[in-house]
């Protein structure tokens, strides 16, 4: 009775369980904590323990949090009879996923395995090295190697022409300088007026246009850069 009023204690005992204990352990809690508590059986997930069909409810077993505790664990291969089809369909459900673990991206579905953005994603994973992510890859023929290879040099490539020529000219003109500051009356006049309309504007419509043009950046450009070294660094 304790356990299923206070669930809060199983999950903390999860947690906080030497791995060579963790099956007497959940012999030792009740059964009902397994099928009505996803915070215990996500604990249990994110400590090792694998997916147990008879006692878990099996509505938690394609929850997207429970995945993604999942993709983190060291029984991450549970993944691939989880998630539903679905899921493994959905573009978005799956980089969240690789994002997390490259290796993930086997378990993609249809077209996604092939997805440029999902697979980049994947190899551009930290922390290196990701041997069973290039084993997936290289096993789909040097020629998508090669495309993706491509693909990435074309993405890098776009970043450099954007940051290093656009926004470089925009700024050189004054479109896009300090806060407060759209241009000093000694510079040269803006090949983009419609830049030249205040700080936030200017910004707000650099973003626009680098979104149109499908630059990447933060997190995105820097797996994009990740990748090209991987690949790089295994011969490609």
């Amino acid at each position: 009775e304790v356990q299923t009023m206070y669930p809060d204690i199983v999950v903390q005992a999860i947690q906080n369980c030497p791995i060579s204990d963790l099956w007497d352990l959940f012999d030792s809690v009740h059964a009902t904590i397994w099928w009505s508590s996803l915070e215990a059986v996500k604990a249990w997930m994110c400590r090792g323990g694998g997916w147990v069909h008879d006692d878990f409810n099996p509505e938690f077993q394609t929850n997207p949090d429970l995945l993604a505790a999942l993709a983190k664990s060291p029984n991450w291969m549970d993944f691939e009879y989880m998630a539903s089809e679905e899921q493994t369909s959905d573009k978005k459900f799956m980089l969240k996923m690789v994002e997390s673990r490259g290796e993930l991206v086997r378990f993609a579905s249809g077209n996604l395995r092939n997805d440029m953005d999902v697979v980049v994603m994947a190899l551009g994973h930290r922390p290196d090295p990701k041997p069973m992510v290039m084993t997936d890859l290289e096993c789909r023929g040097i020629e998508f190697i090669v495309r993706l290879s491509s693909h990435i040099q074309s993405i890098l490539q776009l970043d450099h022409v954007f940051v290093g020529q656009f926004l470089c000219g925009v700024h050189k003109h004054g479109a896009i300088g300090s806060e407060g500051n759209t241009g000093s009356t000694t510079s040269s006049p803006c090949q983009l007026p419609m830049l030249n309309h205040g700080f936030e504007t200017s910004l707000e419509w650099t973003r626009m246009i680098a979104t149109y043009l499908d630059v990447p950046s933060g997190k995105r450009l820097e797996r994009y850069h990740q990748a090209a070294k991987e690949l790089q660094r295994w011969g490609y």
